[in-house]
């Protein structure tokens, strides 16, 4: 393993913070139908073991405590950044594209809680891929605010608040990492575990709370970003 490798594993590590403002700033406040319409038959349960095929191999488990007590001083700096800078970040990505009959979304409140991932299990296969688990078990909280906007018959003639929150409780798996040319390849195995919870609240005066499917959609949404978009990227070496 050289720097690289660690560089690699540090940075799947700030992909937790993102997934979180691509959950609320691409699914949460867009179009629904389309989340159903892409509705995966697999569902995601807590406790699924990982894919059976990384433990096929006869290869001896090797020790990464080292890169853990690495991520452990890392998190420190990043949660410290986070804590102060945190909201005003989030706010400001979510804002950057404006989305039809939607007003400003405004986050209320940003937790970046104190664990960091945990790493176990490296091993390597007949291939020359290195598998490495991974469980991130802590309590990351994004609350947002925001208002659909009428504009029939006229130009902002009603709004109707809504008030989001997502806590990411768990999530763990198994990545692959290759060298292929100048790059190292990560790619995230498809039967990993997602633990959220979601609340969701309509109105001012007679408020909806908690919106029937919601939770459902999102981790259909997550699910299918996570096997297209993130399923695997590359870091260049060279």
């Amino acid at each position: 393993m050289n720097l690289s490798f660690t560089v690699g594993l540090l940075i799947g590590q700030s992909s937790v913070i993102l997934l979180l403002i691509l959950i609320i700033k691409y699914f949460i406040f867009s179009d629904v139908d389309v989340a159903i319409e892409k509705k995966r038959k697999k569902k995601l349960k807590r406790g699924e073991g990982l894919d059976e095929n990384v433990y096929k191999y006869k290869t001896k488990y090797e020790s990464v405590e080292w890169i853990n007590s690495l991520l452990s001083g890392y998190y420190g700096v990043y949660r410290e950044y986070l804590d102060s800078n945190g909201v005003e970040i989030i706010e400001n990505l979510l804002n950057r594209r404006s989305i039809p009959l939607l007003d400003r979304i405004e986050v209320n409140n940003f937790e970046i809680g104190y664990k960091y991932p945990q790493l176990s299990n490296a091993r390597i296969t007949e291939k020359g891929e290195c598998l490495i688990d991974f469980d991130y078990n802590d309590q990351l909280l994004v609350e947002t605010s925001s208002k659909f906007i009428i504009n029939y018959p006229r130009e902002r003639l009603a709004s109707i608040p809504i008030d989001i929150s997502i806590k990411l409780i768990r999530f763990n798996g198994c990545v692959s990492m290759s060298i292929e040319g100048g790059y190292m390849v990560v790619s995230l195995h498809s039967n990993y575990n997602l633990i959220l919870k979601c609340q969701s609240q309509l109105g001012s005066k007679a408020k909806l709370q908690d919106i029937p499917k919601l939770e459902e959609i999102i981790i259909n949404n997550i699910d299918n970003l996570l096997t297209t978009k993130f399923k695997q990227f590359k870091i260049k070496l060279l």
